[in-house]
C-alpha cells in the first residue's frame, strides 16, 4: 500500500493461465474458420453433379423450346383442322340447302311454265296465244326449263289442230320439237362408251350439207348405221360397219333417207312429208323446218325423249 492507496499487484499466474486459455480459443476458433472456409470453398456433391452437368443447361433448353414449338405447332394444326373441318362442315350445309332451294325454284318454275303452257293451248288459234307460246318455250329453251313429257305431247297436238285454221300455229308446233331437241342434250348419249375410230370404206351417200362425221363402234352389217336413201345399198358384200354414226352442224333432209342408229346435233333438220326411215335416231340441240302438212304421227314421235323412231312409207 502506497500514500493511502491501495495497489493491487497483477497475479502473473492467474494472468498466465487467462492468456492461455485465449490463446487456446483463437487456435480452435481459427482451425475451425480455416475448416469452414475449406468447406466453403469445397464443392458440394450437388454442385459437383451441377458443374458435371452444366453442358446440359443449353441441350435441354433448346429441347425445351423444340418440344414446347412442336407441341404448339401441333396444337395450332390440330386447332386449325378442327376449326376448317368446322367451316368446311358449315360451308357444305350452306351449299346443300342453296342447293335444295335452288332445286325447290327449278322446280317450281317447270310447273308454272308447264301451267302457261296449257292456258295458252285453251285458245290455240288466237295470235297472243301463239306468239306467247312461241316466247314461252324461247324461254323455257334458253334457261334450260323443264317441261313435262305429257304437256309438251298435248300442246303439240292441240296448236297442230288450230293450225289448220290458223297456220301459225304450226309454228308453236316447230318450236315444241326445236325444245324437245334440246332437251335430248341431258339424256345418256350413247356414244359415251363407244370407241371413236377413223373413217373406213364403209359408205354413207347423201347428198346433204354435211359438217362433220364421226364413226364409233364396229357391228355386224345387220346392226351397223344407216344413211342413206331408202331401198339404196351403199355398202354391198360388207359384213361389218360402224355401229353408230354421228352428224354435227350439218343440214340434213329427211324426204326419203332411211337412217338408223345416227345422232344429230347442232344441226338443221329439213322435211316436207315424203317417205322416211327413222330407227334409233338422235336429234341434239337441233332446229327443225318441217312442212305444215307433214304427218302428224311424225311430229308425235319428234315431240318424244330420243331416240326417234319413225316409218312413213312412200305415197
Amino acid at each position: 500500500m502506497q500514500g493511502g492507496n491501495v495497489i493491487f499487484m497483477p497475479d502473473h499466474a492467474n494472468s498466465s493461465r487467462e492468456s492461455e486459455a485465449i490463446w487456446k480459443f483463437a487456435h480452435q476458433l481459427e482451425k475451425q474458420l480455416k475448416e469452414l472456409a475449406i468447406k466453403v470453398n469445397a464443392p458440394s456433391t450437388g454442385a459437383k453433379i451441377w458443374a458435371e452437368r452444366a453442358w446440359l443447361i443449353p441441350v435441354s433448353v433448346t429441347v425445351l423450346f423444340t418440344v414446347l414449338g412442336a407441341a404448339f405447332a401441333v396444337f395450332w394444326y390440330v386447332g386449325g383442322l378442327i376449326v376448317d373441318r368446322h367451316v368446311t362442315s358449315g360451308i357444305q350445309s350452306t351449299r346443300q340447302d342453296i342447293s335444295r332451294i335452288d332445286g325447290n325454284v327449278q322446280r317450281i318454275q317447270d310447273q308454272l311454265t308447264a301451267i302457261q303452257l296449257k292456258q295458252l293451248s285453251i285458245n290455240p288459234e288466237s295470235p297472243q296465244s301463239i306468239k306467247d307460246a312461241q316466247n314461252l318455250l324461247n324461254t323455257a329453251q334458253q334457261k334450260k326449263i323443264q317441261i313435262d313429257n305429257a304437256t309438251i305431247r298435248d300442246v303439240s297436238t292441240t296448236f297442230a289442230k288450230a293450225a289448220k285454221a290458223n297456220p301459225d300455229a304450226w309454228e308453236v308446233v316447230t318450236e315444241l320439237v326445236n325444245y324437245r331437241s334440246s332437251l335430248n342434250a341431258n339424256l345418256s348419249s350413247p356414244l359415251a362408251n363407244l370407241e371413236l375410230h377413223p373413217e373406213t370404206d364403209y359408205l354413207y351417200p347423201t347428198t346433204d350439207i354435211i359438217g362433220t362425221f364421226a364413226h364409233y363402234g364396229a357391228a355386224p352389217i345387220s346392226r351397223a348405221a344407216k344413211f342413206n336413201p331408202i331401198g339404196v345399198n351403199s355398202n354391198p358384200g360388207r359384213t361389218t360397219g360402224d355401229l353408230f354414226l354421228a352428224v354435227d352442224n350439218s343440214t340434213i333432209t329427211l324426204d326419203n333417207m332411211e337412217i338408223k342408229s345416227v345422232v344429230f346435233s347442232n344441226s338443221t333438220i329439213l322435211y316436207t312429208g315424203g317417205a322416211v326411215i327413222l330407227e334409233n335416231v338422235y336429234f341434239i340441240n337441233c332446229k327443225f323446218r318441217i312442212n305444215r302438212d307433214s304427218s302428224q304421227s311424225l311430229i308425235a314421235s319428234l315431240v318424244e325423249p330420243a331416240p326417234t323412231n319413225y316409218s312413213q312409207p312412200k305415197a
